[in-house]
């Protein structure tokens, strides 16, 4: 939810009201595996989008001191696109690898650009 920008010109129209909504459910499958669910829903200036996927997490070490576990599955973008992720989760550290499979029609003006996505993040304890 954001509240729309002040602005005092004539030309410029303020942002629109926008929300987002997400849902993130984990639960514990087998033999300390789990099974993640993830739903993202946006509306931005009348344009409606849902990201949705599930990942399968493999815990690596899982200690009183230590956690590492490692997420794999996909996601998908609506009328848009795949995409598989892997995940590297520790005490601190995060790393993601990701890579979006383009599905719509585009034509020759609006493709873009394919690659990798990488993500870092670190927790300070």
């Amino acid at each position: 939810y954001a509240k729309p920008n002040v602005t005092y010109s004539l030309f410029n129209e303020a942002e629109r009201l926008r929300y987002r909504a997400f849902l993130s459910i984990e639960t514990p499958i087998f033999d300390n595996k789990s099974f993640l669910f993830y739903y993202n829903y946006t509306n931005k200036n009348n344009l409606n989008q849902m990201y949705f996927g599930a990942l399968i997490g493999v815990p690596l070490v899982n200690t009183n001191d230590d956690f590492i576990k490692v997420y794999g599955g996909c996601f998908y973008r609506n009328k848009e696109a795949f995409v598989p992720t892997i995940s590297y989760i520790s005490n601190l550290n995060t790393f993601g690898i990701s890579y979006d499979v383009y599905i719509n029609t585009l034509t020759g003006a609006n493709l873009r650009q394919k690659g990798f996505e990488l993500s870092y993040s670190r927790k300070h304890s």
